[in-house]
């Protein structure tokens, strides 16, 4: 701050405040609860140089504050895979891969130049947007791309291991799909794990009281097998 001669002169328009503390209500200076102080500021700007994920830029998001990350942080990364148009939603991302820090700072800039050049109604509804996208980054939608990486090097497993009574269910409903008399009995047991490395057969066999089920992996093995007894 000193090299920028960022020293909150009374003619500076940019003031610092530096708070090496957590934003809490015991805080002397600010004397607030964190998620209050987040929803007080018009913008989170965080260009980490890197960040296993980096949860300031999402814990902005979720309070409807824009947010400005790097594409060197787990969160910016995950935001340019898999968000079209991050920023329409006001999420932004620096660059900084193989960018020189000059060429970062100046994105950086401009973003925030851009962003400083908006009124009052465009920011109104730059945050509802911001807000709307949070749903984005819920962990029911995150939690699958930590399943595979759980299951094959904690586990040890191939793949994801299909879920037993979810084939079964699909196999009841193959028996339904293909008879108008109705299911009065059904049991099922597993013969083999069933993993997601390719597509998976279903089989039903009529007899005179049931149908004969069973599931089938890519090797067309037997996974699971069932019996559906009809009235």
């Amino acid at each position: 701050m000193r090299r920028a001669d960022l020293l909150n002169h009374r003619h500076d328009r940019v003031k610092m405040v530096y708070h090496p503390d957590f934003v809490s209500p015991s805080s002397p200076l600010l004397g607030m609860e964190y998620g209050q102080f987040v929803r007080g500021c018009h913008m989170g700007v965080f260009p980490s140089y890197y960040e296993p994920w980096g949860y300031t830029p999402l814990e902005c998001v979720a309070r409807g504050v824009p947010a400005i990350t790097s594409d060197l942080s787990g969160f910016g990364d995950y935001v340019l895979q898999t968000i079209p148009d991050p920023e329409s939603k006001g999420i932004f991302v620096v660059h900084r891969q193989e960018k020189s820090f000059d060429e970062s700072a100046e994105e950086l800039a401009e973003m925030l130049w851009q962003f400083v050049q908006l009124n009052r109604r465009e920011r109104i509804m730059q945050r509802n947007a911001v807000e709307s996208s949070a749903e984005l980054f819920d962990w029911k939608n995150l939690r699958v791309h930590y399943d595979r990486a759980y299951a094959t090097d904690v586990e040890g497993y191939p793949g994801l291991v299909v879920h037993g009574p979810l084939t079964a269910v699909l196999l009841l409903q193959l028996v339904r799909q293909h008879t108008q008399r109705p299911v009065v009995g059904f049991s099922f047991r597993g013969v083999a794990p069933l993993f997601d490395l390719g597509p998976v057969r279903l089989v039903a066999t009529a007899g005179p009281e049931g149908v004969a089920l069973e599931a089938q992996g890519p090797d067309g093995r037997a996974a699971l097998l069932a019996t559906a007894t009809l009235a």
